[in-house]
């Protein structure tokens, strides 16, 4: 009698040791950690403008030639050289490399800048942003098959359970008494 109830643990450590190492190795082949990684970029499409403050800025005339004598031809139109010179152009610069584009705008009137400048920029490299997403495939209901019994094997249990993450419900079937059985359970404790 002693023989068979070794007999029985053994098989039944068995039985619970293949299930275990069968579900582990199911377990990594069905549920892998899936991480999508997306990279977007984004480009600056606005103008960014820096108004010039040069009032407090004094601009001097660093040397001024008065020659001795002009000769002044006889076929120059002077009202044209005062409109020319009255008249307000306008310069456009610019710079561009990898980074950064950078116009600067002048107005010259009168020998002279007339208006404040404008300084626009504009950004070229892309600003990166890296999204990670983790999914994890994991169960939330299993269905539980096993086997009940007391410590001599005189009053052995066959039962099925479904199992979520609050409940489980289930039956069994008693050879010996040749009857139903009802589980329901709480889970009240989660082990990882």
């Amino acid at each position: 009698m002693k023989n068979k109830i070794i007999l029985y643990v053994s098989v039944i450590l068995l039985i619970l040791g293949l299930t275990f190492f069968g579900g582990y190795r199911y377990y990594g082949s069905t549920h892998q950690i899936v991480t999508q990684t997306d990279t977007i970029l984004i480009y600056d499409t606005i103008i960014h403008e820096i108004p010039n403050d040069v009032h407090h800025y004094h601009v001097d005339i660093d040397t001024v030639f008065v020659p001795d004598s002009i000769l002044i031809p006889s076929d120059v139109d002077t009202l044209a050289i005062l409109a020319d010179y009255y008249r307000i152009y306008n310069y456009k610069r610019a710079w561009e490399d990898s980074v950064i584009s950078v116009t600067f705008t002048d107005q010259i009137s009168q020998n002279r800048i007339f208006q404040s400048s404008l300084l626009q920029y504009k950004l070229l490299k892309p600003q990166t942003v890296i999204t990670n997403t983790t999914t994890i495939n994991n169960y939330s209901t299993y269905l539980n098959l096993g086997l009940n019994s007391d410590i001599k094997f005189l009053y052995p249990e066959i039962t099925a359970q479904l199992i979520t993450k609050k409940f489980s419900y289930g039956v069994g079937y008693m050879p010996v008494q040749k009857g139903l059985t009802i589980h329901l359970g709480y889970n009240i404790l989660k082990i990882k």
